[in-house]
């Protein structure tokens, strides 16, 4: 039998002291099977004593290339590229995007146009993490145009940001599937609900966990270990108890 610990707060300015304190006394005393490392969490990874104890260790969405240790990674250019074809296979041409400030440090104007979409500035913005509130104004901005003009697809790229999106849309008496179709990012099996007719996509946190699982048995601590494995960024129709379940797909790292 499996059982997780979750250590939350390590990171925390008021309590995290105390969270790191009792996850290095666990790892000191060798009641830890191994280490899932979130991105907030990656420098326990050079931790003295962390390192002392051996313990197996991997890291959920860091740098590719950049860590000497195995990364089940999220496959966030994917979710990008098949949320703007949706779209665009609804007609959408004049897409706008929100999403997290550290989110998509890649994105570029040539990635809307790889998938065929006209890349507007003042349309893809991006949302500082410690106010998400902010998002309400900044949709409000977007589509603040004519009919004509304004925004007919709107990318929600995080799902802490949904029901502001929303609500704001709501406001400006925007009827989603019609005045705009929209796609949002969200986490399977427990989606952000909402009763208006959007399209979801996003990641199956039973997939990562079970790629993790998979993995763990595999860690050797004397050997450099960059493996990445992606899990698939996936539509409400294919999330079911056979798609998920599909394994992460191995990344060959040049």
């Amino acid at each position: 039998q499996i059982k997780f610990e979750y250590y939350q707060g390590v990171n925390d300015e008021r309590r995290g002291g105390v969270v790191l304190d009792s996850l290095l006394t666990e790892v000191t005393a060798q009641r830890l099977a191994g280490l899932i490392l979130l991105p907030e969490t990656h420098d326990l990874a050079a931790h003295p004593d962390v390192l002392a104890s051996g313990v197996p260790m991997l890291m959920i969405d860091g740098e590719r290339g950049m860590t000497p240790r195995p990364q089940i990674c999220t496959d966030i250019p994917m979710l990008f590229d098949r949320s703007l074809a949706w779209l665009g296979d609804r007609g959408r041409k004049r897409i706008a995007m929100v999403y997290m400030a550290d989110t998509f440090p890649w994105l570029t104007p040539k990635h809307f146009d790889n998938a065929g979409t006209a890349y507007h500035k003042a349309w893809v913005q991006r949302i500082g993490r410690s106010h998400p509130q902010t998002v309400s104004e900044v949709v409000h901005l977007l589509m603040d145009y004519p009919k004509s003009r304004r925004p007919d697809g709107l990318f929600i790229a995080d799902d802490n940001l949904i029901q502001r999106s929303l609500s704001s849309l709501l406001e400006l008496n925007l009827e989603v599937g019609h005045d705009l179709d929209v796609i949002a990012h969200c986490n399977w099996p427990h989606p952000v609900q909402s009763k208006l007719p959007m399209q979801r996509i996003g990641f199956h946190a039973g997939q990562l966990l079970e790629a993790c699982l998979d993995v763990f048995p595999t860690i050797t601590p004397e050997k450099q270990d960059e493996r990445v494995l992606t899990i698939p960024a996936l539509f409400e129709s294919e999330v079911s108890q056979m798609d998920w379940k599909q394994p992460a797909v191995a990344v060959n790292m040049v």
